[in-house]
């Protein structure tokens, strides 16, 4: 493992990274003294205050606060209602009081901006992936709402669709240097590195899919796919268990065996410390999910067999956070290019005593259950009342083929 650390927070597992990034760590606020850091010798987990050689960069940093929540915002599918629900998200936020960023990281199509403002940004990413010298900070949009500012994506040119490297890098960076309280990265649809490594760098994940046979299948592969580039890095420093990562990959390409479960006794005979490494890091992989364009209570359930497959198939603990409804008047909305919670506070949503039946307050639940946010106005119906139920497995199986 030579000098690479892992280090375990309460919520997530970083590793292996250097002491550089370490130092980026503890000074943007994601580590403190009273997390763990992987003792190879011991072959177990140690805090970080007990440990000499970390203290003086603890000293020299002070003491902080956590930095902002960074959250990616994607999935396997476009079409699926991804941006009005991250634009919403970002608005009913800045309405509780607190100052959120949106980060437009769709690079192949970015367009975020038209739900929100503004209608001519004065610096997008394409000067930040041109100009060297520039930080995310140095090109933020305000909008037309209070708290809430945004970064614009690019251009669309082939130059800014694919950032380099290292310029992919310097902005995984940068996201958790913003001075924001929530920062909301919407991701591109599709499997790519540049998508994959920016879920990955994120604090927590969200990924929205839509209760179809061929969106949950392409859901599924993004967070497989996720978990699997993960698992790769993390356990780089083993040569036995990329082997058998390798065989795993080749096994999908040939049999199309999806399931990753099935290789973690494999690794655990071939080398027990990887094994260690790799139980934190399924321990601590945050995915939560989302049904959009829900149109009946059969396809709610979907997200039950959904749940329990992602836990056969690859070991990890989901969240669903809930669902929304089809319905014609929030599609009007959508296709308007307006924030849902917005949309109701402008008095549009009571046109139909339907639609208030709908479960916009999605959006309140999971900042108050997920990201430990106060409500400053209360009463808001939960979408727990009606989405997030115990749903039992007596019947049925979620299939992804």
């Amino acid at each position: 493992m030579n000098d690479k650390l892992y280090i375990r927070t309460g919520k997530k597992q970083y590793g292996p990274i250097n002491l550089a990034d370490f130092r980026r760590l503890v000074r943007n606020g994601k580590i403190t003294a009273d997390d763990f850091v992987f003792h190879a010798y011991q072959n177990s987990w140690v805090k970080l205050g007990d440990v000499e050689k970390f203290n003086s960069i603890f000293a020299e940093n002070g003491v902080r606060r956590r930095a902002s929540r960074v959250v990616a915002v994607g999935g396997g599918k476009g079409g699926v209602g991804k941006t009005a629900i991250i634009s919403s998200m970002a608005y009913e936020l800045s309405t509780l009081g607190k100052k959120v960023v949106i980060v437009d990281a769709d690079f192949s199509g970015p367009n975020i901006h038209k739900w929100i403002g503004p209608t001519a940004a004065t610096a997008t990413l394409y000067h930040y992936f041109t100009d060297p010298a520039l930080h995310l900070k140095d090109i933020i949009q305000r909008t037309q709402f209070p708290n809430l500012e945004i970064i614009c994506g690019a251009a669309l040119t082939l130059r800014s669709s694919n950032p380099m490297y290292l310029k992919r890098v310097k902005f995984k960076h940068h996201l958790h240097e913003l001075d924001a309280d929530i920062v909301l990265v919407d991701l591109s649809p599709g499997i790519t590195y540049t998508n994959v490594d920016i879920f990955l760098s994120c604090d927590e994940g969200i990924v929205i899919t839509v209760p179809e046979p061929t969106a949950i299948l392409d859901t599924y592969n993004f967070i497989r796919i996720a978990v699997l580039r993960q698992i790769r890095k993390s356990l780089a420093f083993s040569h036995a268990a990329i082997e058998v990562i390798n065989a795993y990959e080749k096994s999908v390409a040939v049999n199309q065996d999806y399931s990753l479960a099935k290789i973690y006794p494999r690794i655990e005979r071939v080398d027990p410390q990887a094994f260690t490494i790799l139980q934190g890091l399924l321990r601590f992989f945050n995915v939560r999910f989302v049904f959009n364009m829900v149109w009946n209570a059969a396809e709610v359930k979907e997200s039950s067999y959904f749940k329990d497959f992602l836990m056969d198939t690859l070991g990890i603990e989901t969240d669903f956070l809930g669902f929304i409804t089809y319905n014609k008047i929030l599609r009007k909305i959508a296709r308007d290019k307006r924030p849902y919670i917005f949309s109701k506070m402008n008095g549009f949503l009571k046109l139909s005593h339907q639609v208030e039946k709908t479960p916009l307050s999605m959006f309140k639940n999971f900042i108050k259950t997920q990201l430990d946010v106060e409500s400053k106005n209360g009463g808001a119906a939960s979408i727990t009342e009606t989405a997030l139920l115990n749903h039992s497995r007596s019947n049925g199986q979620f299939h992804y083929n």
